[in-house]
Parts: C-alpha cells; structure tokens; sequence
C-alpha cells in the first residue's frame, strides 16, 4: 500500500530527507501512518531512525531541539513551530515497573524498532518519495478488519507496560475498532497491573476514551478492567447518556459512578488525581436532590442554586438511573431565556452592600438577589435589586439574609 503524500507535510518531509541526507535511514512511523491509511490527516508526526540520538543532535544544529528522552532515544526537534520526535531504532529490556524499560539498546535495525511496538496498528511505517507502507505484523489487515491486536504475545506486551491495556481500549474507542479475543483475554488476566501505573497515565487514558462515541460499547465490553481502577463502576446509566451524543467528562464520571456515595465518588476521583473541576462535577451532579424541576420557576431556582450545567448533567443522570433518555426541553427552555441565574451576571456586586453588611451576609445577600432575579421577582437591575433588598431588611432585619 503507497499513502497520499498529501497526508505529509512539507516540514515533516524535510525531516526525513535531513535524516536521509546524512547518511541515515528514517521513517514516518505510528499513529501518523495508521491516520493515513485510514484516510486521515495526523495531528502529528512521529519518526523512527538509525541515527543515532547524538547524529540527530547533530543534523538538526541548527533547529531548537529538546533532549529530555534522549536516554531512551528520543530527541524533539522544533521546525516551523511544530514539534516531531523522533526516536532511534532500539530494542527495549524489562520492564521491572510494568511501565519503562530499565534499559534500551540501540539498533540498526527497523524491525527491532517495530519489534517492540504495542499493536499491529502502529507498528506502519512509511517514508518519501514512494510512501510505500512497510507493514511487518499484519497491521493493514487489522485496520482492514477493525481489530486491534497486540505484537507477538500479548501477555508479555502487557506485562512489559500495563498501560497498554487502557491503551487498547481507548484505541478500540477512538477507531470503532474490536480488540482482538487473545489480546482482549490477556488484558484481562493482567489487568491487575494497572494498579503499578501512575494514576495520572490511568486518568488521562480513562478520560480520553471517554470522549468518543464508541466509548460505551467498549466500558460495557470491559467493564471488569474499569472496575480494578474504579471499583463499583458500572455502565449500566451510561448507554441513556451517549444514545444522545457524547456526554461531558463530569456527567460520564457521575453515571460511571452511580452506584457509588458522593463522598465515594470524591475519594476515587481524587485518588486518581482527577482534576478537581472534573471532581466537583461529578460530585455536585451525583449530590443533586432526587426531584426534578417540573416548571419554569422551579427550574431557574435551581439554576440559581446549583448552577445550570450541574442542573442538566443532573436531569440527564436521574433519567438514565430511571432507564430511559432525559426529557430535557423545559431545561433547554429555560437555558435560552437569558434571564440572569448566576452571580457572574447579576447586576449587583458584593461592594454594593459593603456599607450595611460585612462578611458572610454580604455574600447571602447576593444569594438572595440571585433567587429574587431568578424567580422573576425583580429585574436584572441594580436599582430595584437594590430597593427590594433593603425594603427585605428593613421588614425582617437581618432574617431575609440569615434566612437565603
């Protein structure tokens, strides 16, 4: 199979034929020419050579280059404000942490280089001027077949780094792609190695699969791996959720997560060093109150009080633990009226009672205006805001606020 040279930019190709002018072999390799032979364009270039780390180094003087992976053969160099790695054919040893290898043994040759790679998929490589594919593990087929299928035993592959089984499930995600029924037994049986990986890695890898539509059939299919990572997790809410198009990371995690307490969710979450933005999400959704607005003064209360994305990831949610898709157009209603549920858009400020209140009833007070604006009672406008506010005090003292 030749790729369209199309799919290849003229500063990546400029890489390659340095690399080539010196004397050295060099391919495009990865995930930029399993992209191309799907028929899309990389979002970026990966290139695997016989020079060595310092040769690199040195063909590319004369261009910004970054040396931190150059222990494992990797040099990054920077042409026309875009950044390509390109990495010395090597040959890995163990991998005492399940993740690196202890140590890397350079080569000259590319099939030890792709010898070593996960799965067949990104095992392509392909270079200028013919783009002729060199495929030596079967990779064109498997993309042909949508499989994805570990290098020689996968067992071992997954032992070496037990981030490829979250690897494999994201890749069967992000492609629509099957994992292959050996690969897919042994990430099972060694899926206890997640465990040894860094929650970070865990996390991103978790969330990017997440994003893609095919992401439900594959948390359905692997829900057992999900589980040694996120104990009590559970696809059974998350199908109500995608059947409507991908759902925001927040919303995902509270519906893979149902089952479990709020408080639960957090401690997981935050073990998995998820960001708090997506934590408080979560938890904020899975604390709502069962009972959801049935009319339009109920539903800009909420808003007022909850906030309207937690307000709608929450309807969603109570609708799928119920089994069916969320009615969500009284929400969507609400949420395109303009009218003012927030404190990032109220026409008062927290100076503006600084000369009858101090602290924390400052802070109430503007609660208070929020759910004054958000009922309808007053307008979005400083004035009355301000005169109901006050005609409030004065009748009750400092109770209306005491009270918010």
């Amino acid at each position: 199979m030749k790729l369209d040279p199309r799919f290849f930019t003229d500063t990546a190709v400029r890489i390659i034929e340095l690399l080539r002018s010196g004397g050295y072999e060099a391919f495009f390799v990865g995930g930029c020419v399993r992209d191309c032979a799907m028929g899309a364009f990389p979002h970026d270039y990966d290139i695997t050579t016989s020079a060595a780390p310092e040769d690199v180094c040195r063909v590319f003087s004369a261009f910004k280059t970054f040396t931190v992976g150059m222990s494992h053969g990797t040099v990054s160099v920077v042409a026309d404000g875009k950044s390509f790695e390109i990495t010395t054919y090597r040959t890995d040893g163990k991998y005492s942490d399940c993740r690196h290898p202890d140590e890397v043994i350079f080569s000259r040759r590319l099939s030890d280089d792709l010898s070593r790679r996960d799965f067949t998929i990104n095992a392509l490589c392909a270079a200028p001027p013919d783009y002729e594919v060199t495929d030596m593990f079967g990779g064109l087929a498997d993309i042909k077949a949508c499989i994805i299928k570990c290098i020689g035993d996968p067992e071992e592959r997954f032992s070496e780094d037990a981030l490829r089984i979250m690897r494999a499930l994201r890749f069967a995600a992000k492609l629509d792609f099957y994992i292959e029924k050996d690969t897919a037994r042994a990430a099972r049986v060694m899926s206890g190695l997640l465990r040894r990986i860094s929650s970070e890695r865990i996390t991103a890898e978790l969330c990017s699969l997440l994003l893609f539509p095919s992401a439900l059939s594959v948390i359905e299919n692997y829900i057992d791996i999900i589980n040694v990572i996120l104990p009590g997790a559970s696809a059974a809410c998350l199908k109500f959720l995608y059947s409507d198009g991908v759902p925001p990371l927040s919303l995902a995690m509270a519906a893979l997560m149902c089952r479990l307490s709020p408080d639960e969710v957090f401690i997981a979450m935050r073990s998995l060093k998820f960001e708090r933005r997506l934590i408080d999400g979560a938890v904020k959704t899975l604390s709502y109150p069962d009972k959801t607005p049935e009319d339009e003064a109920s539903m800009y209360l909420a808003f007022a009080s909850h906030g309207a994305d937690i307000v709608g990831d929450a309807i969603k949610l109570s609708a799928a633990v119920s089994g069916k898709t969320a009615d969500m157009s009284l929400y969507n209603s609400c949420r395109a009226s303009g009218r003012c549920v927030s404190l990032d858009t109220l026409a008062v400020r927290g100076e503006d009672f600084s000369s009858r209140l101090s602290g924390s009833d400052i802070g109430r007070a503007l609660r208070h205006a929020l759910n004054l604006v958000a009922s309808g009672e007053v307008a979005n406008e400083h004035d009355e805001i301000m005169k109901k506010i006050f005609a409030d005090y004065r009748k009750t003292g400092n109770n209306i606020i005491n009270n918010t």
